[in-house]
């Protein structure tokens, strides 16, 4: 039997390796081992008990809190390798990476100041803002002023999203960029903004 700890105040997770009638080791969820008096056990740490299976191997959850599964008995199979949604995270921001820095370089070249927000990437033409971009799961989200729809053929207004009045947002109309093939319609709707952001301020 194998017998854990967690903590009232926290919920953190630990093992007790030994314990005597006044004292009780115990190894913390980050590896360290640590001595605690028997009144502080008693006072601050509920004890859970495990079954113990000799195939397995008891994995102490760095994050108690967010595990449903507490005490879980987790196959040796299962700690090989990163975790696979961090894995995923990570290739999609190296995806991404060369998508963004393209359209910063256009940016540039159309004479637009790209700034780097807490939520988004503006593009501005002085202190005018022309469009937006912001990371997506697997890409890059443009957004770019309403009027520009008045310029899109049929078949590119299959290639946007309108958003509604109700989100109140002015850049509403939105393309989703998930490979470098799509960098070219994000172009072209970045200049028509220009070009629409412009037209107003003159107008």
């Amino acid at each position: 039997m194998i017998t854990k700890l967690e903590s009232n105040r926290t919920g953190e997770i630990a093992i007790i390796l030994k314990e005597t009638e006044n004292s009780c080791t115990i190894r913390k969820a980050d590896g360290t081992e640590k001595k605690l008096s028997a009144s502080t056990v008693k006072r601050w740490w509920k004890r859970i008990q495990v079954e113990e299976d000799p195939e397995t191997e008891v994995v102490v959850d760095q994050e108690p809190k967010k595990v449903e599964e507490k005490g879980r008995i987790i196959k040796k199979s299962e700690l090989k390798g990163e975790h696979p949604m961090k894995a995923k995270k990570i290739e999609y921001a190296q995806a991404r990476q060369p998508m963004l820095q393209a359209l910063e370089h256009y940016a540039y070249k159309e004479y637009l100041t790209v700034e780097k927000k807490k939520a988004y990437i503006g593009l501005y033409y002085g202190d005018r803002r022309v469009a937006e971009l912001r990371p997506t799961k697997k890409g890059l989200r443009v957004a770019v002023h309403p009027k520009v729809v008045e310029s899109l053929s049929d078949e590119d207004l299959k290639k946007i999203v309108v958003q509604p009045k109700s989100y109140q947002v002015y850049f509403n109309v939105i393309q989703y960029i998930v490979s470098v093939e799509d960098l070219d319609f994000a172009k072209k709707l970045i200049q028509l903004s220009k070009a629409k952001v412009l037209k107003t301020y003159k107008g």
